[in-house]
């Protein structure tokens, strides 16, 4: 895993966590540098970032979640994204 420079925050808890890169498969990991409340090294498993310009995003056709740039929200069992709307749509897409 090779750590980058961006850091995202848990839209729920406020956490920030490091983005991280393995070399092998391409493959995208959160994992915390450490907090009060957080061990070094915990591992987000499921998540849908946020990364340029603020989305809003429905989990199992239903929740809606707002996320602003920079944020993430961790997918809790059982949950999957469903539709995406950027902010200045007016409608939900089929993600």
């Amino acid at each position: 895993m090779i750590a980058t420079n961006r850091i995202y925050t848990d839209s729920g808890t406020g956490e920030k966590f490091r983005l991280h890169r393995n070399e092998t498969n391409h493959d995208f990991s959160l994992i915390s540098d450490g907090s009060e409340k957080l061990a070094k090294g915990t591992e987000v498993k499921g998540f849908y970032l946020c990364a340029f310009d603020a989305v809003s995003i429905k989990i199992n056709n239903s929740k809606i979640v707002n996320l602003g740039m920079g944020e993430f929200y961790n997918l809790q069992e059982g949950e999957k994204v469903t539709h995406k709307k950027f902010t200045l749509f007016k409608k939900f897409r089929k993600v």
